[in-house]
C-alpha cells in the first residue's frame, strides 16, 4: 500500500493506494498485416480520449477507474483501436469533505496514469506499431471541464457529505 500524506489544498489527510489493476484491455488491429507496411511510410492520425469514474466501496474506500481509448487511422483505414480500463482502490482518511471529490477525479487518476500509459505503449508496440506514448493528461482541466458531471457511484444522499 502506498500512502500520500498532506494531499489536497489544505495539506490535511492522506490518500493510500490499496491496489491497482487492469479492469479491461482490448486492442483491435483489423487491417494487419498490410496496414503495418503503410505505417512505416506515414504517421497515423491519432484520436485519444480519457474519462474517469469513481465509486464508493466502503467507509473512506473508493475505486477510481481511468478509461483510455486510442484510435489510429492511416488514410481511411483503421490501423488500431486500443481501449483500457485501469483501476485503483484508494483509502482516503482525514480529508475535508470538500476535498474528496477533486482528490478522486484529479489526484487518484494522476497516480494511475503512468501505469495505464505504459500498458497502452506496450500493447501498441506488441501490435506491430511504434509504442503509443500518450502525453501527460491535465486532470485538473478535465475535472474543470466535466464539473458536476463527475459523479461518484454508490453514494447515497447524506452518506458522505460533499462527495457527490
Amino acid at each position: 500500500m502506498t500512502s500520500v500524506s498532506g494531499n489536497g489544498p489544505a495539506g490535511g489527510g492522506s490518500v493510500a493506494v490499496v491496489a491497482q489493476y487492469i479492469r479491461g484491455v482490448a486492442l483491435d488491429n483489423p487491417n494487419a498485416p498490410l496496414i503495418l507496411l503503410n505505417s512505416l511510410r506515414e504517421n497515423p492520425q491519432l484520436d485519444v480520449s480519457v474519462d474517469v469514474a469513481a465509486r464508493l466501496l466502503g467507509p473512506g474506500q473508493y475505486e477510481v477507474v481511468l478509461f483510455l481509448k486510442a484510435k489510429a487511422k492511416l488514410g481511411d483505414e483503421d490501423a488500431f483501436n486500443c481501449e483500457l480500463s485501469y483501476g485503483g482502490t484508494f483509502q482516503l482518511d482525514g480529508l475535508p469533505a470538500a476535498e474528496i471529490h477533486p482528490t478522486l477525479f484529479v489526484d487518484c487518476p494522476r497516480l494511475l496514469f503512468p501505469f495505464a500509459r505504459s500498458i497502452i505503449a506496450n500493447a501498441t508496440r506488441d501490435a506491430g506499431y511504434p509504442p503509443l506514448l500518450i502525453h501527460p493528461i491535465d486532470f485538473d482541466g478535465l475535472y474543470a471541464q466535466k464539473g458536476d458531471q463527475a459523479k461518484i457511484e454508490g453514494m447515497e444522499s447524506g452518506h458522505e457529505p460533499g462527495t457527490a
